[in-house]
């Protein structure tokens, strides 16, 4: 068997950056030729420890850059004019590109609708709708659906 570090995911031997042994026929004529795996240098080993805290770091910046955004988000409600029948009752459903577009319009914040998370809204009323805005950040806010258009 032979050491290598894998470049990338390689299935049934390992993720990127372990080392894993192989046999020698599988590193000489797939691994090697194709650049999926090296031998384990501590140059190689150096770099990918760097790119590593570099996707840290970039991480953190996106969850602090959706903390920001949350917190910004639930100071702040928003309003959105539908068709209603006398008694309340919308005539249309409200849609997440209702409430992406009510945000950008009032905010310059542009979501994605699919990250929102609506309530049953089927009548004039303030709704507390849920944006995710990173898989650990999660922002809530008030949403009055009034008469109008």
């Amino acid at each position: 068997m032979v050491d290598v570090l894998l470049k990338e995911d390689v299935k049934g031997s390992g993720k990127k950056g372990e080392i894993t042994a192989v046999k020698p026929g599988f590193w000489r004529n797939y691994l090697l030729p194709n650049g999926i795996a090296t031998q384990p240098t501590a140059e190689f080993m150096e770099q990918l420890r760097v790119e590593e805290e570099m996707k840290i770091a970039e991480a953190k910046a996106k969850k602090n850059t959706a903390l920001k955004l949350r917190d910004g988000l639930q100071m702040l409600s928003f309003t959105i004019r539908m068709k209603a029948q006398d008694d309340g009752k919308l005539y249309g459903g409200v849609r997440p590109q209702d409430i992406v577009d009510a945000v950008k319009s009032q905010t310059g914040t542009e979501l994605d609708p699919k990250t929102v998370d609506l309530p049953s809204m089927d009548k004039l009323d303030t709704y507390t709708v849920r944006v995710n805005l990173h898989p650990e950040v999660t922002a809530s806010f008030p949403v009055s659906i009034q008469r109008g258009k």
